[in-house]
């Protein structure tokens, strides 16, 4: 054969293999079109369900803005500031069954979050986002700037939706009543028909401001919180429809004379109380209330009678006087109180409340000041029936590797039993440390298999 022959079969060759694979190709093409076409007639189960159904799971996901708050106007979760509008953008963006769903969804859109000094565009991202709540009542919580006219005047056009509403500026690190950065009241709108939550901080009413506000046009306000009560009475707050009260600041005199005019309070917070000695000291009753929360002084309390009071919960009792009041306000009230929290206090303080206190059901301990003689001595006291003879859960936050056994021992003598005493249904610690806990969480664990409720964090391990 000659070299032009041998080349043109191998050329023959390529051009048979070539139009095999074209052949292949068409199949596969046409194969893949086929698949396709069904493919597009298939529903992905997520987008076949209801509008309705959607929208719920989506309400799920989405952040409020009243959820847990600290004091000073900040978020126990910063992430959450715009986390509800990026949120649903990026559900809007999915596909254009989830936008339509979003962007229809009226309750997808009525609680607000927005810190204005980190945004671009404040206004608007509110004029965005404010319509598509519809005629929903709105709940708001807006970090205002320094000139928050702007922002105002938006949000105003909408206030006869408002029903939870925290506006505040910058977090106030130094009490000052004066700051030229407080909120001032002038800026409010005539009427607020749905609002139930109030909470503007720091604020105080500028100079030459109209102390006749738009608060005394809020049927439904049950909740407030400001600098101080002075302002709640400048304002013109119907104080006789609250329910629950808290102040940043406030002294004796300036708090009772808010109280005298709360009837119905149930819940009160009086935040960090400047001592003055009151000439003729008053007994002011407020028959419903039964919660009592205090970072500061109790010494207050001296001055209340509270019948209804069930809730305690303190910062510390270590300042002079505090328990003698409270031991007063109990004894005046013939109160019964149910649950006690202290946070950061003296232990050997907390072990004398629980003796004042027999009537406990539930206690709370958050990083108490302990030494292990003194976990020591509660655990002795745990197993004596004149010692919280009405326990049910204790609640531990921040134990140490040195109290865990005594902390243990005291959980189990009153979860197997001490004649006189009810036995504990639930215990609830966490542990500040990695120590030697193998044979603390063993008898945890047997404890748990004997019916404990329990909830153990921190350490090597849960349960």
């Amino acid at each position: 054969m000659t070299v032009a022959a041998g080349l043109r079969a191998q050329l023959a060759q390529i051009e048979l293999s070539m139009a095999e694979l074209e052949s292949q190709l068409t199949s596969l093409r046409s194969e893949k079109h086929r698949l396709l076409k069904v493919l597009d007639r298939i529903a992905y189960p997520v987008t076949t369900l209801p509008a309705e159904i959607t929208s719920d799971i989506f309400l799920h996901i989405i952040p409020t803005s009243h959820g847990d708050e600290d004091d000073n106007g900040g978020d126990a979760d910063d992430d959450g500031r715009l986390q509800g509008y990026h949120s649903l953008l990026r559900l809007a963006s999915v596909c254009r069954t989830w936008r339509a769903v979003v962007l229809s969804r009226c309750a997808l859109w009525n609680s607000i979050t927005v810190f204005c000094d980190e945004v671009r565009d404040p206004v608007k991202l509110l004029e965005a986002w404010l319509p598509r709540a519809g005629k929903l009542p709105i709940d708001l919580k807006i970090r205002l700037p320094r000139d928050y006219s702007t922002i105002m005047s938006v949000l105003s056009h909408y206030a006869s939706q408002w029903r939870h509403v925290h506006f505040f500026t910058v977090p106030c690190r130094v009490l000052d009543r004066s700051a030229s950065d407080d909120l001032t009241i002038d800026h409010f709108p005539t009427a607020l028909p749905l609002l139930e939550t109030l909470k503007l901080f720091p604020y105080h009413l500028s100079d030459g401001g109209n102390p006749e506000t738009s608060l005394r046009d809020a049927p439904g306000l049950h909740s407030l919180f400001l600098t101080t009560p002075s302002a709640a009475i400048r304002m013109g707050v119907p104080l006789h429809q609250l329910t629950s009260l808290q102040f940043f600041t406030s002294t004796d005199a300036e708090l009772l004379e808010v109280l005298a005019l709360t009837p119905n309070l149930e819940i009160l917070r009086p935040g960090i109380l400047l001592r003055e000695e009151i000439a003729v000291p008053p007994s002011l009753t407020l028959p419903h209330l039964h919660t009592f929360e205090s970072d500061d002084d109790l010494c207050i309390l001296r001055y209340l009678t509270l019948p209804a009071l069930t809730h305690l919960k303190f910062e510390d009792l270590t300042r002079t006087g505090c328990l003698e009041a409270l031991q007063t306000c109990i004894s005046q009230s013939s109160s019964t109180i149910r649950t006690l929290e202290l946070h950061s206090g003296e232990f050997i303080v907390a072990h004398a409340c629980f003796t004042a206190l027999p009537t406990l059901r539930h206690v709370t301990l958050v990083f108490p000041r302990c030494s292990p003689s003194e976990m020591e001595d509660f655990c002795i006291s745990m197993k004596s029936s004149s010692f919280l003879p009405s326990l049910e859960s204790l609640t531990y936050e921040g134990c140490l590797d040195d109290s865990t056994i005594h902390l243990v021992n005291a959980i189990s003598a009153r979860r197997l039993g001490v004649e006189g005493t009810t036995k504990l249904t639930a215990a609830s610690i966490s542990f500040l440390e990695d120590g030697d806990l193998v044979e603390a969480l063993d008898n945890l664990r047997d404890l748990g298999q004997r019916g404990l409720k329990l909830d153990v964090s921190g350490g090597p391990g849960g349960i």
